[in-house]
């Protein structure tokens, strides 16, 4: 017999996007540590960090925002 899957709610659908959002905040962390140890001087990493980090980098020209993301990424020694 098959399993018959349930669908999905709107609160685990909410879960998902609030964990997928996190987990892509928490990311640029570790990818600025290794782009400014590693990769600074790569002209393909560079693009590729600031297309993909375009929505955080415009947050962090804006306050209060940018203290915040300051504060988080300078715990991965950056800054």
């Amino acid at each position: 017999m098959k399993a018959v899957e349930k669908p999905h709610t709107p609160a685990q659908l909410v879960t998902w996007v609030v964990m997928i959002l996190l987990l892509y905040f928490f990311s640029i962390g570790p990818m600025a540590f290794l782009y400014e140890r590693f990769f600074f001087d790569s002209t393909l990493f560079t693009t590729v960090f600031r297309v993909f980090y375009a929505p955080l980098l415009w947050l962090y020209d804006h306050p209060p925002f940018d203290s915040v993301i300051d504060a988080y990424v300078s715990l991965w020694g950056v800054g």
